[in-house]
């Protein structure tokens, strides 16, 4: 379970399987639909940046969610690993990903890609 809360005070909740957002009275459920995975591994990391952008680590992915739209970045990790934990620079605007391989180091382009460095 993972809790983050973006720029407007809106809750982001993870859990095994869901997504969720708490605006202070009701809950609701985000969708995301990936036709290459069906998230049997659910989110396990949940990290919102100064840029008010989502970021989930889940299905051996990162992805961001970015005023509604959703983008998946390839995190180079090998299958067999997982993250520990996720953190940000918000000088840099880098995201650190940490796993028993290291510290992996991803930004966000001009054009809203993520790339490793």
């Amino acid at each position: 379970m993972g809790v983050a809360v973006d720029n407007s005070g809106l809750v982001w909740l993870i859990s095994y399987f869901e997504l969720l957002t708490f605006n202070g009275q009701e809950f609701k459920e985000i969708q995301y639909s990936d036709p290459f995975n069906d998230n049997e591994s659910g989110y396990s990391q949940i990290l919102i940046d100064e840029d008010n952008i989502v970021w989930l680590y889940g299905n051996e992915q990162i992805y961001s969610i970015q005023e509604h739209k959703w983008q998946k970045h390839n995190t180079g990790l090998s299958k067999e690993t997982y993250v520990i934990t996720m953190s940000n620079n918000p000088v840099s605007k880098e995201i650190f990903v940490s796993s028993p391989e290291g510290v992996a180091i991803y930004n966000l382009d001009s054009t809203n890609k993520c790339n490793s460095i």
